[in-house]
């Protein structure tokens, strides 16, 4: 008879022990669902169909009871069934809410019209899929050139450890990161640290620049003084020499970049992003008041300009919104006529009359109602990253005129040096090879690959063209050119 107790105690322990299972709260995914919406946990409006009229596409999916430290993972199937994107996260407590991950216009564009499928993974195991149609429906809009080639980096992206305050107001530093990766990706090799992980090279630039050069408050953001100086420092410590800052708006400014125009030119702006030139445009959030005609600023934003045009309008702006997983928003600018725009802000109240709305395109600020242009920086260098060679005669020689490398300028010859081998070698002329002390004309960008990109004229078309440096077995003054760089220019 004493066993019974002990049995009738293991009886009740293994009661409360399964209704503590039943009781448990288990991983339950509640939506999958798409949008094309910029968001947050508040539940979005559902799509199920996009074209190239959508910036992209969000994916965002609810769930309940996540466990801590456990990993969740969205698969993105193009029309063809490939893999067009894997994107894996975790969380760090125990709770339930959502995730959501864009997937750019650009994107899917590249994989075509069809039926994309979105697998959502929990701890290694398929919780739930869904489906969207996209149709591409403007095959030939893009027409600005550096609008690929200029990255686009999300402020809030937490990979490697992210930035203060979770970057909220890292604008500053990302957007002109954007255009630092550019020019280190083009003949400025010394712009950024170059390892195997170009995104960590980028990110390592934005927490430099925003700590120890533009004085980023994690709160507060960049104002457009502290861009300026940031910008000029970091670049002098990168040891280049010839480039400017100048600026147009009303924000307060240094010296050295005053333009004395307030008023942002949209025809200066555009023309500082051709060749080597990069632009930063500082959006105002305006609230308005219809009864007064009153722009009341509440806050600002900074954006990188990639290019201009759009499906033949070339009034519309190319930008990267750093605070947007979106890329290349195509924004067109609309003139305030009347008005007044006003608020804390030193320099206000001031004219509206003049200034762009930036709302046609762009993400605004929730609580705002405009985005309007409230100046620009440009940063101009009188080098070039592609060089004109002239006519070339039947002998095929290059004359140089000015490179940079290093800071020195050099002028040179090719004389075109065929092989049996090969029919595309270039030998530079030691003859020709001169130090210049200051050139007068614009002057190729060199960086460490000694790569010439270049253009000029032969049998009245005019072609572009990279020489690669190729150096052979005692012969280092050897370029070969790169025939899948050759096209009509």
């Amino acid at each position: 008879m004493k066993r019974f107790p002990i049995i009738v105690y293991a009886l009740m322990i293994s009661c409360i022990l399964a209704a503590a299972s039943e009781n448990a709260s288990a991983f339950e995914v509640t939506d999958l669902i798409f949008t094309n919406e910029l968001t947050d946990c508040q539940k979005p409006v559902s799509k199920s169909s996009f074209t190239d009229n959508d910036l992209g596409v969000t994916s965002w999916v609810y769930y309940l009871d996540y466990e801590e430290g456990k990993t969740w993972k969205m698969d993105w199937y193009a029309p063809n069934n490939t893999l067009a994107l894997t994107i894996s996260n975790n969380r760090g407590s125990t709770t339930g809410g959502c995730s959501y991950r864009c997937l750019s216009r650009e994107t899917l564009r590249e994989n075509g019209t069809g039926k994309w499928i979105v697998k959502f993974y929990y701890d290694g195991q398929l919780y739930k899929t869904a489906s969207f149609d996209y149709t591409m429906t403007q095959p030939n809009i893009w027409q600005a050139e550096k609008i690929y080639a200029i990255p686009d980096y999300y402020q809030t992206d937490p990979s490697y450890g992210g930035f203060p305050e979770g970057g909220a107001n890292y604008c500053a530093p990302t957007s002109v990161s954007n255009s630092l990766m550019w020019l280190a990706n083009n003949g400025f090799d010394n712009m950024a640290p170059n390892t195997k992980d170009r995104k960590k090279d980028q990110y390592d630039v934005i927490l430099n620049l925003g700590t120890n050069y533009m004085n980023t408050d994690p709160v507060d953001g960049t104002n457009v003084y502290n861009v300026l100086t940031g910008v000029k420092n970091y670049i002098s410590d990168k040891g280049y020499k010839d480039f400017q800052l100048k600026y147009q708006g009303w924000r307060d400014h240094t010296p050295e970049s005053d333009m004395g125009i307030y008023v942002p030119d949209m025809g200066w702006i555009k023309s500082g992003i051709e060749n080597l030139g990069s632009v930063w445009l500082n959006v105002g959030w305006y609230t308005y008041d219809g009864n007064k005609d009153e722009y009341i600023r509440i806050g600002g934003h900074w954006v990188t300009l990639a290019g201009f045009g759009y499906n033949g309008n070339p009034d519309y702006l190319v930008i990267h919104d750093p605070n947007t997983c979106y890329s290349n928003q195509f924004v067109l600018p609309v003139k305030i006529t009347s008005g007044t725009l006003t608020g804390s802000s030193p320099g206000l109240p001031r004219s509206a009359s003049g200034f762009y709305k930036l709302n046609n395109g762009m993400r605004v600020k929730s609580s705002a109602d405009f985005g309007i242009l409230d100046g620009a920086i440009v940063l101009s260098t009188y080098l070039v990253n592609s060089l004109n060679v002239g006519h070339l005669e039947n002998d095929l020689k290059m004359n140089i005129s000015c490179t940079q490398y290093q800071d020195n300028q050099y002028q040179f010859a090719l004389n075109y040096s065929p092989t049996q081998a090969d029919s595309l070698f270039w030998k530079l002329d030691p003859g020709s090879f001169k130090q210049l002390q200051k050139s007068s004309v614009p002057c190729l960008a060199l960086g460490n690959d000694l790569k010439l990109n270049l253009y000029g004229e032969y049998g009245g078309i005019v072609y572009s063209y990279s020489m690669n440096y190729a150096p052979i077995p005692n012969d280092p003054l050897v370029w070969k050119m790169d025939v899948g760089t050759l096209k009509v220019k």
